[in-house]
């Protein structure tokens, strides 16, 4: 199966950290014999600064390397976790994320998006209506219920729509908190469920996953 997995958040090991959900997650998949792309961005979210690789390697030498294929989208950078700046990184993530696979010669049977952000499951949505892939949708937070604590819900209903239709339209749905499998409920999403807490590599071994 051709696995694609969508997430501009996590650290990466090739950056120097331990590996993180996604990144495990792509291991996983290619493990038990997936061919898996991993998409995410060319700016780190933990930094606020470019991604800086280990060893002075390219993105196209360390994807030689690894059991899956690692690609970056280009975004602009943003420097507070909530700000005007990181929607429009958000949607510029979602729109360069479009335009690459557009091209794309083989669709993917299976794509796996984090959420948040939500622009980007706009697209992958749009991209399974047309080559029939599934999605799943992954959620790590509450979008746009976090915002709430600094904005009027009057101008979140935008969010809104956009989470309701990446819920509902979605083949299957992981979250890592059962709050947020409720609340997707709350939002009508009908599609099975799986509660699946986050996990690291621990320091006791490598490939060792602590949940």
């Amino acid at each position: 199966m051709n696995v694609w997995i969508v997430n501009p958040f996590d650290n990466l090991p090739v950056e120097g950290y331990r590996p993180q959900r996604y990144w495990l997650m792509s291991e996983a998949f290619a493990r038990a014999g997936h061919r898996v792309t991993y998409w995410t961005q060319n700016w780190s979210h933990a930094q606020k600064d470019e991604r800086r690789l280990t060893g002075g390697r390219t993105l196209e030498e360390l994807s030689a390397s690894l059991p899956f294929t690692l690609k970056f989208i280009r975004v602009p950078g943003y420097r507070r976790n909530i700000c005007l700046k990181r929607i429009w990184s958000h949607w510029r993530f979602a729109k360069n994320w479009a335009a690459l696979v557009s091209a794309a010669t083989e669709a993917p049977d299976l794509i796996v998006v984090s959420s948040p952000p939500l622009f980007i499951g706009r697209e992958v949505r749009r991209f399974c209506a047309r080559t029939g892939a599934k999605y799943i949708v992954d959620i790590m937070d509450a979008w746009p219920e976090t915002f709430e604590r600094v904005a009027p819900r009057w101008t979140l209903g935008w969010m809104r729509r956009l989470a309701r239709e990446n819920y509902r339209q979605a083949a299957g749905i992981t979250a890592v908190a059962q709050r947020y499998l409720d609340l997707a409920k709350s939002y009508g999403a009908v599609s099975p469920q799986h509660l699946c807490y986050h996990g690291i590599v621990t320091s006791g071994g490598e490939g060792d996953p602590s949940v």
